[in-house]
C-alpha cells in the first residue's frame, strides 16, 4: 500500500482521524514535558549574567576558585567575610532581597543554615547547592577538614556544571585545579604530623573534630561547645584536672573568640595558649583557606612538638 492510498483511507475513518490526532498532541506534550523538565535544572540569568551567592565565608572561598575566569559571573557572599560561623543567624529583609535576584545560592549545610527553611518557603523556585549533601554528618564544621573541603568543592563545582552548561569545561578545569592544591596540602599536613607522640589537645569550641581526626589528633575537652557560653566553674575545675592527667600541652583557641578562659586554663596548668583558625572568616582570596592551613599546620607543629 501506498502512503497516498493510507492517508485517502485515513480520511475516510473520522474514528481513526481522530485517534491520530490524539496520539500526535500526546506526543507533544511528552517530548514538551520532556524539554521543560531539562530546562528546570538550568538556570537562566538575566541579561547574560549568572549571580551567585553564598550563604557565608568558607562557601565563598571555595566558589570563588571555580568561577575563576568563567565569563559573566557574579560572586557575592549573604554574610559579611568576618561573620564567623553562622549560630543563631537570622536573615535580614535585606538578605532575602538579595537571595531573590540570585540565581544560585550555595550553602554549607547540615544544618548551619539554621534560616534555610525560611529562604525555601519565601524562594521555592531558587537553586540551592547544598555542599554537603549526602554526606552525613553530625558537626556542620566540614570545611575545616582538607579532606572534607575536597568534596565539598567538588560537589560545588560539579553542580555549577549542570546548572551553567555553557560554562561547564571552565567549572571542571577550576575544580580539578583547585582539588589537586587541596590534596597537596592534606597529604603534607599529614606527612608533616605524622612522627607526633603528643597528640592530645584541647580545643575551646566544636570547629575541629573532622581535621582532628584526618591528623590523628585526640581532643580531650571542648571548653565551650556552643559559641559564647562559658564553662562553670564546676565545669572548669574539671577541665583542669583533665589537662593536669593527661599532660596536655597545648590549648587550642580561635581567633574569632576571647581568650579569657583559656588563660585561666593555662595559668593553672602550665600549658600554652595557641590559635588554631577554623577559616570561617579571612581575606576575599582564592589562596585564602590554603594559607590559613598553612599557618595551623606551622601552629600544630610548634605546640605539639617534644
Amino acid at each position: 500500500m501506498t502512503w497516498k492510498k493510507f492517508l485517502l483511507g485515513l480520511k475516510k475513518s473520522q474514528k481513526v482521524g481522530s485517534l491520530v490526532v490524539i496520539i500526535l498532541c500526546l506526543s507533544a506534550v511528552i517530548i514538551a514535558g520532556c524539554s521543560l523538565t531539562k530546562q528546570a535544572s538550568l538556570v537562566e540569568p538575566e541579561n547574560g549574567k549568572l549571580k551567585i551567592c553564598t550563604s557565608f565565608y568558607p562557601i565563598y572561598i571555595m566558589a570563588l576558585n571555580l568561577v575563576q575566569d568563567v565569563p559573566g559571573v557574579e560572586l557575592l557572599s549573604i554574610a559579611p567575610p568576618d561573620t564567623g560561623c553562622l549560630h543563631d543567624v537570622h536573615l535580614s529583609p535585606v538578605d532575602l532581597k538579595t537571595l531573590a535576584e540570585s540565581d544560585i545560592f550555595i550553602i554549607n549545610g547540615s544544618g548551619m543554615e539554621e534560616y534555610l527553611e525560611e529562604v525555601l518557603t519565601e524562594l521555592p523556585n531558587l537553586k540551592v547547592i547544598d555542599s554537603t549533601a549526602g554526606l552525613n554528618l553530625t558537626n556542620p564544621h566540614a570545611w575545616v577538614s582538607v579532606g572534607l573541603n575536597i568534596q565539598q568543592v567538588r560537589t560545588i563545582g560539579e553542580q555549577l556544571a549542570e546548572l551553567d552548561p555553557a560554562n561547564k569545561e571552565k567549572y571542571l578545569e577550576n575544580m580539578a585545579n583547585y582539588i589537586a592544591k587541596l590534596e597537596e596540602l592534606k597529604d603534607r599536613m599529614q606527612h608533616s604530623l605524622a612522627s607526633l607522640t603528643n597528640r592530645k589537645i584541647v580545643t575551646f569550641h566544636q570547629a575541629f573534630p573532622y581535621l582532628a581526626e584526618e591528623l590523628d589528633l585526640e581532643i580531650l575537652a571542648v571548653v565551650q561547645p556552643e559559641a559564647g557560653s562559658e564553662p562553670s566553674a564546676k565545669e572548669l575545675a574539671e577541665i583542669i584536672k583533665l589537662v593536669r592527667d593527661h599532660q596536655v600541652k597545648a590549648i587550642f583557641i580561635e581567633p574569632q573568640y576571647p581568650d579569657g578562659t583559656a588563660q585561666v586554663i593555662a595559668r593553672e596548668t602550665g600549658a600554652k595558649v595557641y590559635t588554631l583558625d577554623p577559616a570561617a572568616t579571612g581575606p576575599l582570596t582564592a589562596d585564602a583557606y590554603l594559607q590559613i592551613m598553612e599557618k595551623n599546620l606551622l601552629t600544630l607543629q610548634e605546640a605539639l612538638k617534644e
